[in-house]
């Protein structure tokens, strides 16, 4: 099939459409289970030209998961990188988690199904070659404040109750739904004065003797 060469004039839509098609099938079908001619044709194109543009559905994934990621977590990112106090970072990164998770609330669930599918995503894409790795500065930080006396806790430990507590709702959103007959303005407002509570939790749970 003949694949006519984008010009630089239309080069930026057609990626932005191929981007957009791509994230809509990813997010609801993972790697796995997405279809590249259904890409194509949300993004209103032929196969041909998906291929001229991204090479395989590896690619675009990368490409798509990596975006994704970095909306995502860049907030958190920033609140772990800041020099908060201990206390007022803890509670900064239930907000900020809970906040970004109610305006893409597809997401973790998409994260764990794909983690656990592909592993090396995690490395590959969070933990960039070169670069720092904010949630074990994080642990450290921990570490140190429990050092000085400043909190009680188990680094690791209260890393994975703060991750838990913020991400178990939004990935067992539609079960919670089903279970309660919510619907889904009473979920997000639920998960909205759960956050409080999360926060209150979390600041109990390090509370020095």
């Amino acid at each position: 099939m003949n694949v006519t060469t984008p010009t630089a004039e239309n080069c930026l839509n057609v990626e932005a459409a191929i981007k957009s098609a791509a994230r809509k099938v990813f997010l609801r079908d993972g790697l796995k289970g997405a279809r590249l001619q259904e890409i194509a044709d949300i993004a209103g194109i032929n196969r041909a030209m998906l291929h001229y543009y991204f090479r395989s559905k590896e690619n675009l994934f990368e490409m798509v998961f990596k975006e994704v990621i970095e909306k995502m977590y860049g907030r958190l990112n920033t609140v772990l990188r800041s020099s908060l106090p201990i206390r007022e970072k803890i509670v900064a990164f239930a907000e900020n988690f809970v906040c970004d998770a109610l305006e893409n609330p597809d997401l973790d669930g998409f994260f764990i199904n794909e983690f656990a599918q592909h592993p090396e995503l995690l490395d590959q894409l969070i933990f960039c070659n070169g670069k720092d790795r904010p949630m074990l500065l994080f642990k450290k930080e921990i570490e140190e404040a429990n050092a000085r006396g400043e909190i009680k806790a188990d680094a690791t430990m209260l890393i994975m109750n703060m991750l838990s507590l913020c991400a178990f709702p939004f990935v067992a959103k539609n079960m919670f739904q089903r279970m309660f007959s919510l619907s889904e303005a009473q979920m997000e407002q639920l998960i909205k004065e759960r956050l409080t509570m999360i926060q209150q939790m979390l600041l109990d749970s390090v509370k020095a003797d």
